[in-house]
């Protein structure tokens, strides 16, 4: 069997990937073993648990930027927070350690664990708050899409991106209440989080901006789209009477 070679530039690379599978399996792991239990926030601490375990294991001098919120509402993986061993590279880390508790807890399809790992300096430091979401999938031109825009317009620019009509656009919303209405196109509930929900389309861009409203005005809208495959190209909706869904 031919052995496997790796560049020695890249071999810490190689090696953290692999531990950052790890680090989310585990995560997973510890959460799916109360699925179904109705213990959102038990299913949510255990994966937490977990993922800070192991991530405190690895050769790195990592910094929280996105975590489970800020210091004082947060016990472990707030944003800010030190894990690793300190011997390695600077990172920057965003996790969630289980998107979709209700999922978990109610035993439904769609939780997930994930982390994001990036050099220091890097990935947005976002305070804990919702945040405006828009994706599409790869392979289509800077600006296909605009966050401000509205979603009728996105859904049209799509359209023309694709060469497709505008009812031939499917949409992915997050499972929630507030998310109703349309603009043309056919939508997909895309359970209760964002990352998933553009994971399911096959997206590789995936666009945040902050929010600066209270959080009784906020909405959440995650959207995702590829070239091929999936549903199609997708883009959020908006509420009705055109208020942006965050």
């Amino acid at each position: 069997m031919p052995s496997i070679t790796v560049q020695p530039e890249l071999l810490l690379e190689r090696i953290l990937t692999l531990e950052i599978v790890r680090v989310t399996e585990r995560a997973a792991v510890s959460s799916a073993r109360l699925r179904g239990h109705g213990k959102d926030k038990a299913s949510d601490q255990a994966a937490v648990d977990a993922m800070r375990r192991e991530l405190n294991k690895l050769p790195i001098d990592g910094t929280v930027v996105i975590g489970e919120g800020e210091i004082d509402e947060a016990p472990m993986l707030f944003i800010g927070e030190k894990v690793g061993t300190k011997n390695g590279p600077k990172v920057d880390i965003a996790v969630d350690p289980l998107e979709g508790t209700t999922l978990c807890a109610k035993n439904m399809p769609g939780a997930i664990a994930t982390i994001a790992m990036a050099d220091a300096g890097t990935l947005l430091h976002a305070p804990d708050c919702y945040m405006q979401k828009i994706a599409i999938g790869p392979g289509y031109p800077k600006g296909t899409i605009d966050l401000d825009a509205p979603a009728d317009e996105n859904i049209m620019r799509l359209a023309k991106a694709k060469g497709v009509k505008a009812s031939e656009i499917t949409a992915i919303l997050l499972d929630r209440p507030r998310h109703c209405g349309g603009n043309g196109a056919s939508t997909r509930r895309g359970g209760r989080g964002a990352v998933s929900a553009a994971l399911r389309s096959g997206t590789a861009l995936f666009h945040r901006r902050g929010a600066a409203a209270e959080r009784a005005g906020r909405r959440s809208r995650a959207a995702g789209g590829g070239g091929s495959g999936g549903d199609g190209p997708q883009v959020p909706l908006r509420a009705p009477g055109g208020a942006r869904e965050q």
